[in-house]
């Protein structure tokens, strides 16, 4: 009896060495998405695209706090006046309007934050998109939206920040956490770079069905305005590879906007600010 009972025991042992094999146990999950299974087809790539889009519209940054690029931009100017009812109301929002911004400021670290959020998301989708299974016309538009987001989400930090870590890769561990600071000139020949790349393969028509996807006009615009803000500040011209940005290129791509792209001035200044007329004639590119 004791024999039988060794034997069996020893039976079962043997089965369950074998049925827990490396093959058995490393399995791809089946009920969930993850990197190991996603950007496999057009559609998933349209998914991780929509997802630099979503932080184009963030107005904070998640658990940090609330900033909005043109009101905190309003703050740091003569158009506002930050604060509260008492010297208690609105510290962070007063903090700014006065200069007096402390490394702790949570309005700056939203600022930073959702914007390398936003870059993060952009290099990860032009290192992916070349092995996924899409068409080459698919692959060309939404690699130079990627471009376009990528440079305005510099060109956000470049202004507020003016010295930035410029990254047009992901960190692919914490040996890459330490990133030095790029100057000026080398951040925002890379926001021109990536915006002439994209204007050669943005639509110039967005169909009513996609409003908001980005045009090659909304490139050539904030070209123009990239020119003038780095031309204003630093006296120089841009390189975006062997494109020379000085005043007449600016100037070129700024009137093929105004002179074939079909956008106009409204009649009347007020209407820009009514939501009836969101995506009007006026508006080249919306948030």
């Amino acid at each position: 009896m004791k024999a039988t009972n060794k034997y069996f025991i020893a039976v079962l042992i043997f089965i369950f060495m074998m049925g827990c094999s490396e093959d058995f146990l490393d399995r791809n999950p089946l009920d969930s998405v993850v990197s190991s299974n996603f950007y496999q087809t057009e559609q998933q790539a349209y998914e991780a695209l929509v997802s630099i889009y979503d932080a184009l519209q963030y107005q904070s940054s998640p658990g940090v706090s609330w900033a909005p690029f043109m009101i905190t931009s309003d703050m740091l100017s003569d158009d506002a006046y930050a604060g509260g009812g008492d010297a208690n109301d609105g510290q962070d929002e007063d903090e700014i309007n006065n200069f007096k911004i402390p490394p702790t400021s949570a309005i700056v670290h939203s600022l930073w934050l959702k914007n390398y959020v936003g870059i993060y998301r952009a290099n990860l989708y032009l290192e992916i998109i070349d092995g996924i299974d899409a068409s080459d016309e698919f692959k060309l538009r939404t690699i130079a939206e990627a471009k376009f987001m990528r440079a305005y989400f510099h060109f956000e930090l470049a202004r507020f920040f003016e010295n930035i870590p410029m990254l047009t890769a992901t960190i692919k561990g914490p040996s890459e956490y330490s990133q030095s600071q790029n100057p000026p000139q080398e951040t925002y020949n890379q926001i021109a770079l990536d915006l002439v790349d994209a204007i050669a393969d943005l639509p110039e028509v967005i169909p009513v069905a996609e409003q908001g996807i980005i045009s090659k006009w909304a490139a050539e615009a904030l070209l123009g305005r990239v020119y003038l803000f780095y031309n204003g500040v630093y006296g120089g011209d841009l390189s975006a590879g062997s494109v020379t940005v000085n005043q007449a290129t600016a100037l070129g791509y700024l009137e093929d906007l105004i002179g074939n792209s079909g956008h106009d001035l409204l009649p009347d200044f007020d209407d820009i600010f009514h939501l009836t007329l969101e995506y009007s004639i006026e508006n080249v590119f919306e948030i």
